[in-house]
């Protein structure tokens, strides 16, 4: 059996998501495979390969007591375990009647927090036929956009205001389309310590209407200079909530253009909007791996663009 799953970003409504605010999301071109094999004994047998196709893990797991017998990492393995527990706590019988080898492959770099864990729990609980939102709370912990851009081929708002989830079907092809590149700021950040220090923070009602505000004009707007006017107040709704400088503010200041955060603040991808090509700027600065729009969000692979 081959199960695949499609990596994120989330284009708005970082960290307010969480409170009821609606975010803008875009599921990727890339994402997760995992290919399932039943084998006669009493194993699980585990190889995770890269986007280069090397092995980054490998473990053996117990399938009657999920325990583990041997591991190239055994962090990764107990927070993989961890999904497994979960998920068969809500059905007894997923990799338990037969032995099997499981080989996943992601086809972004896994540093890069495109989703690396939401694709896998997506996987699995297709696998096991249960709800990848509980095996998320469960687990890891977040709002579930992550999971909603796992499945789908569309750019979407998303919400979960006091536990009922919406996920609106939208569409995101403005003229200037080829003037919005990805840049990676070379560094993993940690989501759930981010998520756990913006948990002790207060955010005002207010601020949660002005940024669902923003992610439903961001994603209609055929205005340049109306969406980087967007991107811009978003940065400093969160940079008050946060007590943190904008990424532009810290790193960019003379960027001609706009820049925002994307995701948990300080790492992972920013999104540029400007009039020019920014590559060469982001390289001078020492960030090298600058995307095209539509290098991430393939339009081969989407019924939007």
């Amino acid at each position: 059996m081959n199960l695949y799953s499609y990596g994120k970003l989330l284009i708005t409504g970082e960290y307010l998501v969480l409170d009821g605010a609606e975010a803008f999301a875009l599921p990727l071109s890339c994402g997760q495979s995992l290919n399932y094999k039943e084998i006669d004994n009493n194993l699980i047998k585990w190889t995770s390969y890269d986007m280069k196709n090397h092995v980054w893990f490998n473990t053996i797991v117990d399938k009657d007591k999920l325990e583990i017998i041997e591991s190239s990492d055994y962090s990764v393995s107990k927070r993989l375990n961890e999904i497994l527990k979960s998920i068969r706590n809500h059905n007894s019988n997923f990799l338990n009647n037969n032995g099997c080898e499981i080989k996943t492959k992601l086809n972004f770099d896994k540093e890069w927090g495109l989703g690396s864990s939401s694709t896998l729990i997506s996987n699995l609980s297709s696998l096991a036929n249960v709800d990848p939102y509980i095996i998320l709370n469960e687990t890891f912990g977040g709002s579930g956009y992550d999971i909603a851009c796992s499945r789908v081929n569309y750019p979407l708002i998303y919400s979960l205001k006091k536990g009922k989830r919406s996920i609106q079907k939208t569409k995101f092809n403005p003229p200037f389309i080829d003037n919005l590149f990805f840049i990676y700021l070379n560094k993993k950040q940690d989501s759930r310590g981010e998520i756990l220090n913006y948990s002790k923070l207060k955010v005002s009602n207010s601020d949660i209407e002005k940024v669902s505000s923003i992610s439903k004009e961001i994603s209609i707007t055929n205005n340049q200079k109306q969406f980087n006017s967007l991107l811009d107040s978003h940065e400093q709704i969160l940079s008050s909530i946060l007590k943190r400088m904008t990424v532009k503010s810290e790193l960019f200041s003379d960027f001609e253009g706009s820049i925002k955060n994307l995701g948990a603040w300080g790492g992972d991808f920013i999104l540029s909007s400007s009039e020019f090509n920014p590559s060469k700027y982001f390289i001078d600065k020492g960030f090298n791996k600058v995307f095209r729009f539509k290098e991430m969000v393939n339009s081969t692979n989407f019924d939007y663009l």
